[in-house]
């Protein structure tokens, strides 16, 4: 009698292991379902990036549209430039205001990482999977440290070169970084 229930014991032990051990191995499969490049949290936040550059790069199709109209014909696409603090484009009309001009729904956490240049938006970023979400839709991608046209003096730059030695200058470069006396070393 003492050994059966010294049995029944030792199978409700190994029981408890073994329900254990399930229960960490479908913990880790939904830890892995849950994060990761194919989770469901970067799904989420991929689509709520391309939800958000989609609505802008609507935004600015809807301009363009607008200001031809509006012109009549005199307005050219390729000549708008917005950013955080400037607007300029062709007409005959004098232009006031920055990009929130062009894109009115533009969130805030994007008007140091957007530029409209030449007519065409481009996104700003180091973030490998943003400039890749980005390219996917036909966005232009400026990987470099570029602050207000003035190229900075930065890692992410020396991406500038390639393998033989030239540089590519992005077109939203109107000025390279100089040094003050002070900061050479």
């Amino acid at each position: 009698m003492l050994n059966m229930k010294q049995n029944k014991k030792g199978i409700t032990l190994i029981a408890l292991v073994i329900t254990i051990i399930i229960l960490l191995i479908l913990a880790g499969i939904t830890i892995v379902a849950l994060t990761g490049d194919n989770g469901i949290l970067t799904r989420a936040t991929q689509s709520k990036f391309i939800n958000e550059l989609s609505q802008l790069k609507e935004e600015l199709t809807i301009f363009h549209a607008e200001q031809t109209t509006q012109s009549l014909g005199e307005y050219e696409s390729a000549s708008l430039t917005a950013g955080k603090e400037r607007l300029s484009y062709n007409t005959k009309g004098e232009e006031q205001g920055n990009i929130k001009t062009v894109l009115p729904s533009i969130p805030d956490k994007y008007l140091s990482k957007i530029e409209i240049l030449r007519g065409e938006l481009l996104f700003s970023s180091q973030d490998a999977r943003e400039i890749e979400w980005a390219k996917s839709l036909s966005i232009a991608v400026n990987p470099y440290q570029v602050e207000n046209g003035v190229l900075e003096s930065a890692n992410e730059n020396l991406l500038l070169v390639d393998e033989e030695g030239n540089i590519t200058i992005p077109a939203n470069v109107t000025e390279i970084w100089k040094p003050l006396k002070s900061q050479m070393v």
